[in-house]
């Protein structure tokens, strides 16, 4: 389910640095070597490269169980 569906842009606590997708309480990839970098799993799978950023960089597979809504409130 996507939680994120019908928020803002703005809003996003997380968002794809490859094609600026909401991947905020979604499956995401995240570069264990570029700091605060980010991938949804579309562009993740067909190798995304953007400076510094190189698709063979080690990663790490963040999956969100928490709904949006909760998230924000819990950082609020």
């Amino acid at each position: 389910t996507d939680f994120a569906a019908g928020h803002d842009a703005k809003k996003a606590l997380y968002h794809c640095n490859y094609c600026n997708k909401d991947i905020s309480g979604m499956v995401r990839i995240r570069c264990a070597k570029c700091s605060d970098f980010d991938l949804c799993l579309e562009c993740f799978s067909v190798g995304a490269e953007v400076t510094p950023h190189k698709a063979n960089h080690p990663y790490r597979v963040i999956v969100s169980y928490l709904p949006l809504y909760i998230i924000e409130q819990l950082i609020a």
